[in-house]
């Protein structure tokens, strides 16, 4: 059973600055002599992709996004449960990248962006 995160209204969901939304449907395409084209689907549904930008982190909520990144589900490797603060609406998700970077340019607040896709 994949875990929830972030749960409620932490830190993590309230100070996120954008939510970027990518829906993908794969599409296998053959072309043929005359520029005629097949085409069919690759997949039978599609999957969506969340990039999370956050501009005002607080160190706490940077470290339990760190923490989780790196112990709870070892960066890509195991799947959660997340909660779109847009939409109230959950979808099981993992991480895209085998990294996370965020800057702090003040001591007190970070940025940066994690990239999520629908498992």
């Amino acid at each position: 059973m994949p875990v929830d995160f972030p749960s409620g209204t932490t830190g993590i969901t309230k100070a996120y600055q954008s939510i970027e939304e990518v829906s993908h449907r794969g599409t296998v395409r053959a072309p043929f002599e005359g520029g005629y084209e097949q085409t069919r689907a690759k997949w039978t549904r599609s999957r969506k992709e969340w990039t999370i930008r956050w501009k005002d982190m607080s160190n706490n909520s940077h470290t339990s996004l760190v923490t989780f990144f790196e112990s709870t589900v070892v960066g890509g490797a195991s799947s959660w449960v997340w909660h779109n603060p847009i939409s109230n609406s959950t979808a099981e998700v993992r991480f895209v990248d085998d990294q996370i970077r965020f800057l702090n340019s003040n001591q007190k607040y970070w940025s940066g962006a994690v990239r999520i896709r629908e498992v």
